[in-house]
């Protein structure tokens, strides 16, 4: 009984000592890769996907004012917003709208019935992977975080807890750059950008059409079909 208390004593030193020598090693501890794979893996499978949609489009009108007005109508409807607009001259405006994503086609579609569409650019960009990275990356900086603060908690020299408290200042500064990151993604993903320029549509004088019969005429002398 006594020899084993004997090492029950040795091993409680043991680990007391290797405490103590791990608060004077204060290089961070760190996720293995297999961690943080297993990490992304497990929210993969349970986040939906995150799509950035985004559109230009050239718009021609009988009346810009009415047009303007009919789509910021659509935009209240569909919980959207005019982020910006600008009066190019006095036939042509460009608007930049945000419009949540889930009803980025249905104002798509509002824009088409509002005047002759004369260009149109789609794009949807996957960011699903990006965001998994940046979330697993942000979880792993808190995990972090965490054990630095249970270490300063057990540490009782000066010098320690001031290099601690500068390296959870630190990783602190990091997780707010992170959060900023994810947060921005996110947001990308759940409101769609739509750029229209809309442009008056012009109307022919009587010397125009008169002209356009003679271009008419001439070409058809020249070629029949």
């Amino acid at each position: 009984m006594l020899r084993l208390a004997t090492i029950l004593l040795f091993f409680l030193c043991a680990s007391a000592c290797s405490t103590t020598g791990g608060a004077q090693n204060l290089a961070p501890p760190s996720f293995t890769a297999a961690e943080a794979q297993a990490t992304q893996s497990n929210e993969a499978a349970y986040v939906s996907r995150y799509l950035v949609k985004e559109a230009d489009i050239s718009l021609e009108v009988e009346s810009i004012d009415t047009v303007v007005s009919d789509l910021k109508a659509s935009l209240e409807r569909l919980q959207g917003y005019v982020d910006r607009s600008e009066q190019r001259n006095e036939r042509t405006i460009d608007i930049t709208a945000k419009v949540p994503s889930e009803k980025f086609d249905t104002f798509i579609s509002a824009i088409g019935k509002s005047g002759i569409i004369t260009n149109k650019s789609v794009r949807v960009k996957d960011i699903t992977d990006q965001v998994i990275d940046t979330g697993a990356r942000l979880k792993s900086m808190k995990a972090l975080r965490s054990r630095m603060e249970a270490l300063l908690n057990k540490t009782l020299d000066i010098g320690q807890i001031l290099q601690i408290e500068k390296e959870i200042t630190r990783l602190q500064g990091e997780i707010e750059r992170i959060e900023g990151r994810l947060n921005s993604l996110k947001k990308q993903a759940a409101m769609s950008e739509v750029n229209i320029s809309i442009s008056k549509k012009r109307v022919l004088g009587p010397l125009s059409y008169i002209g356009v019969g003679v271009y008419w005429v001439f070409e058809k002398l020249f070629i029949i079909e």
